[in-house]
């Protein structure tokens, strides 16, 4: 289907909107999950950068109760008896707009910098931004051929990377989850390209920069 849309009386209403989102990460394509109830179920619903998921709700009017949102977060009410006919319709109105190129991921890149600018006050700078999330992502940087001091696989199936990561004389720790898999092709002085988030880590009570890796590149 086009939309991925999933109802069952054992979803919690308090969890669908992050069960949503968790669907996007995974499959990157728009999703709604009911809290299935006897006569009035309860959705929540997240989009993908380019299709507008209330407008789309929104030309369902009559099958839905209530509902708002923006063009990539909604919730709605519904009368369970309606889920299904609403599933069918609204696949019908999405299937033509959601082009391949639209299904394909894009990473928003705000700024390519080098470490040397990666500091407490650029930090607090960021943390202006919050709350982050749908709507209002974390900025990116990019810094180029960053080179790898150290790098290993850490999680219970070793699927994420630990990094020690330098660019000219500034060191930095890295956390690349999901990225396990790339770990043979990285030995010490793999030069890379990397886009990342800043985040804040705090250990023992002490506290450092590290960076939340979105995507790497290895050079030739």
């Amino acid at each position: 289907e086009s939309i991925i849309i999933l109802s069952h009386e054992s979803y919690h209403e308090g969890v669908i909107g992050l069960a949503a989102a968790k669907l996007v990460e995974r499959f990157y394509r728009p999703a709604i999950v009911l809290s299935k109830k006897k006569d009035i179920s309860k959705a929540s619903a997240r989009s993908i950068s380019g299709f507008n998921i209330i407008k789309a709700i929104r030309k369902l009017e009559g099958l839905y109760l209530e509902g708002g949102g923006h063009p990539m977060a909604a919730g709605f009410s519904i009368e369970t008896s309606k889920i299904e006919e609403f599933t069918r319709k609204i696949n019908e109105i999405s299937k033509p707009l959601l082009t391949q190129d639209l299904l394909s991921r894009k990473l928003k890149i705000d700024l390519e910098i080098d470490f040397n600018r990666i500091n407490q006050a650029l930090y607090n700078r960021v943390k202006e931004f919050e709350p982050t999330g749908l709507g209002n992502f974390a900025p990116s940087f990019m810094t180029a051929k960053v080179e790898v001091l150290e790098a290993r696989t850490v999680g219970r199936e070793k699927t994420h990377l630990k990094l020690k990561l330098r660019k000219d004389n500034n060191i930095f720790n890295a956390i690349a989850f999901g990225f396990g898999n790339i770990y043979q092709k990285l030995s010490q002085k793999t030069k890379i390209d990397v886009v990342y988030s800043i985040e804040e880590n705090v250990w023992d009570g002490r506290k450092s920069l590290q960076l939340k890796i979105k995507d790497i590149k290895i050079r030739n």
